[in-house]
């Protein structure tokens, strides 16, 4: 087998952390679920009380879903290492919570934001590492309707 053959195959199913699961965390874990990606949640409150007993319904024009079980925790360091870090939460709250995420990362994670604005992608590299952050943005129309 070669290289890019053992590159692909790894690419096949990646090991996810969604850092919120709002709106947009919630559709993009989803959809990363339903793709068969192993994504963990990282929630609070009573979203998080809801993901554990309920697990998460999508209504979405492009297909509803619903996923009756899914992992979720508000403890980052419980989960370990991950492949992907999609950190969804207010851009406001980026810096309080970027060193909370350090369990999650390392030499090879991709450490993405997802808010609109830019500061959130200087603000995780000064936490978690230049190397393991990309920029990103959220251009997504969607609405949390229940936790």
């Amino acid at each position: 087998m070669s290289h890019t053959d053992t590159a692909a195959r790894q690419l096949d199913r990646l090991r996810v952390a969604v850092v919120g699961a709002g709106a947009i965390g919630g559709v993009l874990g989803a959809r990363l679920q339903q793709a068969g990606h192993d994504v963990v949640f990282i929630a609070r409150g009573a979203t998080l009380a809801a993901l554990q007993t309920r697990g998460l319904v999508l209504d979405s024009i492009d297909g509803d879903l619903t996923l009756p079980s899914v992992q979720a925790t508000d403890d980052p360091g419980t989960v370990g290492v991950v492949d992907v870090v999609l950190v969804c939460v207010k851009a406001t709250q980026v810096a309080s919570l970027a060193p909370s995420l350090r369990p999650l990362v390392g030499p090879a994670t991709a450490v993405i934001p997802v808010q609109n604005g830019v500061e959130a992608s200087e603000l995780l590299a000064t936490a978690l590492g230049q190397n393991n952050v990309l920029e990103g943005l959220g251009r997504v129309l969607v609405e949390q309707v229940a936790p």
